[in-house]
Parts: structure tokens; sequence; C-alpha cells
């Protein structure tokens, strides 16, 4: 089996990093502008599929096979680090089973763009 496991931790770093990033354009621009918070849910719907598509496709950018593994590893640990981090921050059962399906749906997809990426570059 090829699961790479320091290659899904980066593209799992990555992932936070993009999400952390987002947030805080977004934080600001909520601060400064009178933006009406209906948008919000969206954004931050946008923002972890973009996350997630662009983390699983780095964590599958050096293997030569079997991304939808490594991608969908990366959508399943990209949601549960936010379960875990909305469990302090507010009610976690609000996660819905809609939302741990497209997550991990995204990474096995995007794993596969990755791996198909790669191939397409080697030859």
């Amino acid at each position: 089996m090829n699961i790479k496991g320091k290659e899904i931790y980066k593209g799992l770093i990555f992932s936070y990093v993009i999400t952390i990033a987002v947030f805080c354009i977004f934080s600001t621009l909520y601060f400064f502008t009178d933006l009406k918070d209906d948008f919000l849910p969206l954004i931050v719907r946008i923002t972890v599929v973009i996350s997630i598509a662009i983390g699983a496709m780095m964590s599958c950018r050096c293997i030569n096979s079997r991304g939808w593994i490594n991608g969908t590893a990366v959508g399943f640990l990209y949601t549960v680090v936010m379960f875990v981090i909305g469990i302090f921050l507010e009610d976690a059962t609000k996660l819905k089973l809609e939302v741990i399906l497209i997550n991990l749906g995204i990474g096995l997809f995007f794993g596969i763009v990755g791996v198909n990426k790669k191939r397409k570059r080697n030859n």
C-alpha cells in the first residue's frame, strides 16, 4: 500500500495554513467594513473545500499511485481536527454527515487529480 504519512501531514498542514490565512483576511474585512453575516457560512464552506482540495493535491504530488487513499486521509483528518476544535469553540454536534462525506469526497477526488497531475509532468 502506498500511504505516505509524512505527505498526508504536509498536505493537512498546508490546508490549515490556507484556512487560517483566508479566515484572517475575511475577519479583517468583516471588522473594517459593514459586510453582513449572511455570507459567512458560504465563505467558510468555500474555504474548507479549497483548503482540502489543495491539501489533497499537495499530499499526492510525490506519490505514484493510490492518491485516492492519501487524499481521503487529508479530508478525513481535516474534518476530525475541525471537529475537535469545534468542541472547544461551539456546539460540535452541528457537524453533519453530509459535510463529512463531502470533505472525504473532495479529498478523494483531488488526491486522484494530484497523482495524475504528477504523472502528466513526468511524461
